[in-house]
């Protein structure tokens, strides 16, 4: 269980499929994980893990699907690009009228993953913590991300 190279190009990095609950809907979780830090991490991340869940929640049609995206420095634009892309539309490329309307793209960082693992948080509390986040008015991503998302 220790990875030696990141996964190929085009999917996820992780999925985890989740059956319906009373406490949840049927839903995948998408993992995205990058080393890159910066205004690098901006360049290398936000199309291709948009693009992932995009592609992802069109094929599906699952549109309960998430992503959550870690990253040991969370670059201030990049919180921002993916808070936002509640509100923008994301279409298919093969078809115009096959669209998504926004995507729940939770960034974290890899010290509240940590928490997450040491204290054992349940799915269940990281899918309403996490839909909570989503549904929030908070457009300020430094706020959003400490009232919000953070698990420290």
């Amino acid at each position: 269980m220790l990875p030696v190279s990141h996964a190929i190009g085009g999917n996820a990095d992780i999925i985890y499929d989740y059956e319906a609950s009373l406490d949840y809907p049927e839903h995948s979780l998408l993992l995205e994980a990058t080393l890159a830090d910066g205004t690098n991490q901006r360049r290398m991340e936000m199309e291709p893990v948009s693009r992932h869940l995009g592609n992802y929640l069109i094929a599906t049609k699952n549109y309960k699907s998430f992503c959550i995206f870690v990253t040991n420095n969370l670059h201030i634009n990049v919180l921002s690009d993916f808070r936002n892309r509640k509100t923008i539309i994301y279409y298919n490329t093969q078809d115009y009228d096959d669209f998504v309307s926004g995507m729940k793209i939770i960034p974290i960082n890899t010290s509240d993953l940590r928490s997450i693992i040491k204290n054992r948080i349940k799915h269940i509390d990281i899918y309403k913590k996490f839909e909570k986040a989503y549904q929030c008015n908070e457009n300020n991503p430094k706020r959003w991300y400490d009232e919000y998302v953070s698990f420290s």
